[in-house]
């Protein structure tokens, strides 16, 4: 093995300013939703475009996490976690806000959604209570990529009685998934102002403003990448990450260094083997020339 394995170059990300990232950007969401008292705002607007609906927002927690049953079992962290009412029905609906931007993910996004689903039900149901109290959920996933490759925008999935599809079946569980560059496929001023939205959350600059939803968005979204305090906040998130780095690129290093040190040992063998050299010097030669433990010396003959 040559030396060029010891030089390991992990993939670089290029580096962006704040004033270039998008609101489906992971940093920027949970920046605006955590910004001051506008992250309400900002989540009533999207919800009220993606639903349709009037909505007043009673709570928003940003990067909720929900632990596993326990410490074997897994946990999940939510990005936008919602109470809200919609008005004209009595009781409060949860929703889940999850932008997506990483392609590698599309395959268990199904799954992941059912497991998302089960451990928000798991939080909001009390010992004893009636399931009716079990509140709606939706779960609204906002894709740079095509999740089912249909280039359509909007794609939602519900719960049905594939027997009997005229028979309704309410679990209280709505999953939408909005694929920001799909075409429109809703049709009237509904669709209009979805697709529109979703243009704006994946490019989110000012000539994509085309209505007062989006406008009032994007003035949240300029405060927020104005804000000091964001903008202090992203440079100690890349100053984490090239950190973070740092130590993956040691750690491999050594890892490499272990491997290339191993297929020189195995070499040494196979080399004093050909010149007839008696085990026992090889093994002496083994535990001196490269400082390894007899045991370790003798797992590396029994390989060769």
């Amino acid at each position: 093995m040559s030396e060029e394995k010891l030089n390991i170059e992990l993939p670089v990300k290029k580096k962006r300013e704040l004033s270039e990232l998008n609101v489906i950007d992971d940093f920027l969401m949970t920046s605006i939703l955590t910004f001051k008292d506008e992250g309400k705002r900002a989540v009533q607007i999207m919800l009220q475009v993606f639903l349709g609906q009037e909505i007043d927002v009673v709570d928003v927690i940003s990067q909720k996490v929900i632990n596993g049953a326990g410490t074997s079992n897994h946990g999940i962290r939510l990005d936008a976690y919602i109470k809200a009412n919609i008005r004209g029905e009595k009781a409060a609906t949860l929703f889940d806000i999850e932008p997506e931007n990483r392609i590698a993910d599309k395959r268990i996004l199904p799954r992941r959604n059912r497991y998302y689903s089960s451990m928000i039900d798991k939080q909001n149901l009390m010992t004893n209570e009636d399931y009716d109290n079990l509140p709606d959920l939706v779960i609204i996933t906002i894709l740079s990529y095509d999740p089912f490759d249909q280039n359509d925008m909007y794609y939602e999935a519900k719960t049905s009685l594939v027997t009997h599809p005229d028979c309704k079946y309410e679990d209280g569980i709505r999953r939408i998934f909005l694929y920001t560059k799909g075409k429109c496929n809703i049709t009237g001023d509904y669709g209009r102002k979805i697709s529109e939205m979703l243009k704006y959350i994946q490019n989110s600059k000012t000539e994509n403003v085309s209505n007062k939803d989006i406008k009032a968005l994007d003035d949240i979204v300029t405060s927020v990448k104005q804000s000091q305090e964001v903008n202090l906040a992203y440079m100690k998130s890349w100053e984490y990450e090239a950190a973070l780095r740092e130590d993956i690129r040691t750690e491999v290093k050594e890892e490499v260094k272990e491997e290339v040190k191993e297929e020189g040992m195995l070499i040494y063998i196979s080399g004093l083997r050909e010149y007839n050299v008696p085990e026992e010097g090889i093994l002496k030669g083994l535990i001196t020339k490269w400082k390894i433990p007899e045991a370790r010396a003798k797992e590396l003959m029994a390989q060769k």
